[in-house]
């Protein structure tokens, strides 16, 4: 007696996976198979940049099943690009190195304005004389405002 075996998806022909209907953007280095479960189909790029941040506490790293540690590692922020394929537009994902802190999501337009904001106080506490741009949010900005005005 044979059984029947239920029909297999043709992948030879296919040079991606059956879900993925787009190609990857430039930036993408992650290898997508079809096996990959919905929360994993995702554009990930290999770079990332590591920032030390010197003010802030440092991290504690608990001990390893052999007893190794404790050790305290630089509080150190890792910025990342992802874009799940369901989304319109990739995020810079800036997270702790050591999961102390929760991920920030930002649009590549609040990536631009954060590194503004911190390329200006990098400028300004060298010492660039150039005074930062005025926050039309801030109210001290009014040019129509009294000096005395709070």
């Amino acid at each position: 007696m044979t059984t029947k075996q239920p029909p297999s998806v043709q992948t030879l022909a296919r040079t991606h996976p059956y879900w993925k209907t787009e190609p990857c953007p430039a930036w993408c280095d992650n290898l997508h198979e079809d096996s990959d479960f919905v929360d994993d189909r995702r554009h990930m790029s290999d770079w990332s940049a590591h920032i030390v941040l010197t003010t802030e506490e440092p991290t504690i790293v608990e001990r390893t099943p052999a007893g190794d540690g404790p050790w305290y590692v630089p509080f150190e922020l890792v910025a990342r690009l992802d874009q799940h394929v369901r989304d319109a537009a990739p995020l810079v994902i800036v997270h702790e190195a050591h999961c102390r802190i929760d991920e920030l999501h930002l649009t590549p337009s609040e990536a631009r304005q954060l590194g503004e904001a911190l390329i200006r106080g990098a400028d300004l506490a060298a010492g660039d004389s150039k005074a930062p741009a005025a926050n039309p949010a801030d109210p001290t900005n009014d040019p129509t405002r009294s000096p005395t005005e709070t």
